[in-house]
């Protein structure tokens, strides 16, 4: 699959409001990463859901910037 430049020229259009739903599980090890790349996202104008077992519930919510 290739994007190409004029995805890539999206990334950085705030008025664009993008849903990404990232599904992980695992350990917190496992878990973490995404929730960087989450915020990532967030910071370049995402709504980001962060799908993972109930465990990981209160790590996952101790981002307030993720869903």
């Amino acid at each position: 699959f290739y994007c190409g430049q004029i995805c890539r020229s999206h990334l950085h259009t705030p008025a664009l409001m993008r849903k990404v739903v990232i599904y992980t599980s695992g350990s917190r090890g496992d878990v973490q990463p995404y929730c960087a790349l989450g915020l990532e996202l967030v910071g370049r104008g995402a709504k980001v859901y962060i799908c993972t077992e109930k465990r990981m519930e209160a790590f996952v919510k101790s981002f307030p910037e993720l869903e």
